[in-house]
């Protein structure tokens, strides 16, 4: 895991809700990014249970 080889004990997502979505918000599902999605559960799904995640939205 890269979070390992890296010697990374855990991950800050930065404004997720712009990871998502182009506006930052949940309201219109035709506003998603699909690949932003994608990415956050293919990295959540790898360390789930083993690194600690933070998210910080403003």
């Amino acid at each position: 895991m890269w979070l390992q080889q890296y010697r990374k004990d855990g991950l800050r997502w930065y404004m997720p809700a712009l990871i998502r979505n182009i506006y930052g918000k949940d309201i219109d599902p035709s506003d998603d990014i699909s690949d932003g999605w994608r990415l956050m559960q293919q990295i959540n799904q790898e360390i789930n249970g083993l690194k600690m995640r933070i998210e910080e939205e403003n």
